[in-house]
């Protein structure tokens, strides 16, 4: 397994956010302008509006993973790695949700995270993990 640092260029900005426009679970590969551009107005929801991030798209894709709404603060959600597999690029998900005993805010939340990796043209599959945090 090879793996592909998402980290070598920066993310587009932000690269995480919890209040997004994600209203559902997504797992996205973008890999065109137009398609970034329709992420991007979703990932910065009803914020102040930020310009496009440039990406180019002839050497490097986006990938996205959102968690949709949630009830209450305490959610996150990361893409700590991505690794080439046998010509699949395995992007990996970390989503965070708070423990029992966790106090989080009575807020609708929609955590979304993005990351720029090198162009993969193959299969992509998202691995993904649930961590629930134990609080005090």
């Amino acid at each position: 397994m090879t793996e592909i640092r998402t980290s070598g260029a920066p993310p587009p900005a932000p690269a995480r956010a919890s209040y997004s426009d994600f209203t559902e679970p997504a797992r996205l590969v973008i890999r065109s302008q137009e398609e970034w551009a329709s992420a991007w107005a979703l990932i910065q929801g009803s914020a102040a509006a930020s310009p496009l991030p440039p990406v180019d798209f002839g050497a490097d894709m986006v990938v996205v993973a959102a968690t949709g709404t949630r009830r209450s603060g305490g959610y996150d959600i990361i893409i700590p790695d991505a690794a080439l597999d046998a010509g699949t690029l395995r992007v990996g998900v970390v989503e965070t949700t708070p423990g029992s005993s966790c106090a989080v805010e009575t807020v609708l939340t929609s955590p979304v995270a993005a990351a720029r990796v090198p162009r993969h043209d193959g299969p992509v599959e998202f691995v993904d993990e649930t961590v629930a945090v134990a609080c005090q």
